[in-house]
């Protein structure tokens, strides 16, 4: 059966797979033959593995790779064929790694390039919790290196760097240059790409329009 009842995403891959991600569930991958469930996840009832039970998050990209965001466990990178992943999480001293442990939304632009947005939950400070992949390099099936980029942006008056959670991410289909972000608390940015300015949309109260 199904892992969990707490369904936060489902997503059909290229391939015409659904994949339903749950809250503390696993990822699970239906089987519509015989209308069946196999489950990636951490724990001795999933049948292969992810780095958390809560997948929150799901991409399969154009190079047929396929991405999981989770709670705890950072960005997964997961061979669905041996149900194995590379995880990249938050650690302190890197650099290059990735922003935080909870990765909310998984998106590919207009370029073939990789972002992740995740929750703010580190302490590096003065960060919008948004990466970009710049480099993959998988050196083995058991060992992988990502470096990302961290997105520090401004406040408009620039007085103070945005601090928020995305919550989602979208290539805007319309226009290859831009990726929309969604956040917690300020509002929805729209990222150039090619600039790697964002300009933001927020609510003004005295504006209706």
């Amino acid at each position: 059966s199904i892992g969990g009842n707490y369904i936060v995403i489902i997503k059909e891959d290229r391939d015409a797979n659904l994949w339903i991600g749950t809250y503390q569930g696993g990822l699970n991958r239906f089987v519509r033959e015989n209308e069946t469930f196999i489950r990636y996840g951490n724990g001795e009832k999933q049948r292969k593995g992810l780095s958390d039970n809560s997948a929150i998050s799901i991409l399969h990209d154009s190079q047929d790779r396929f991405w999981v965001g989770t709670v705890k466990g950072g960005l997964n990178l997961l061979n669905r064929e041996t149900g194995t992943a590379h995880v990249f999480n938050y650690a302190p001293e890197e650099v290059n790694g990735i922003s935080g442990t909870i990765i909310n939304a998984v998106a590919e632009d207009s370029q073939g390039r990789i972002w992740a947005g995740s929750s703010f939950n580190s302490p590096a400070g003065n960060i919008l919790s948004l990466n970009r992949l710049d480099s993959l390099n998988i050196f083995s099936p058991d060992s992988a290196f990502a470096s990302f980029t961290r997105f520090h942006e401004q406040s408009q008056d620039n007085s103070n760097f945005i601090n928020t959670s995305v919550s989602t991410l979208l290539q805007d289909p319309n226009d290859p240059n831009t990726l929309w972000i969604s956040t917690r608390d300020a509002g929805i940015g729209k990222l150039n790409i090619l600039s790697n300015r964002i300009n933001w949309l927020q609510n003004n109260p005295q504006d209706a329009t």
